[in-house]
């Protein structure tokens, strides 16, 4: 059964889900390194939110950290091997 709650509410009280089967291995190791580029994270969490570039420039820093943090605890979250579709929470 997927999740109807929303990974991540954003102050603007805007529900994001993330999902991170739009990014592959690669990018998410990429995506934990200290060296990649604005450019490369914000096409990362542009790719698993859904939101427009134009848009995640505009999120105040700590919106734009509360959708990093959603992605990252969902990208290390357990996966249900039985189901393409759904995420087991730890």
């Amino acid at each position: 059964m997927a999740t109807t709650k929303p990974d991540v509410t954003l102050s603007d009280g805007r529900e994001v889900f993330i999902d991170t089967s739009k990014v592959t291995r690669a990018e998410f190791i990429a995506s934990t390194k200290y060296t990649q580029s604005l450019e490369e994270e914000n096409a990362t969490i542009e790719k698993v939110s859904g939101i427009a570039l134009d848009d995640l420039l505009k999120l105040t820093q700590e919106d734009f950290q509360r959708l990093i943090s959603a992605y990252l605890i969902k990208a290390r979250s357990f996966v249900n091997p039985h189901s393409a579709s759904e995420s087991l929470q730890p």
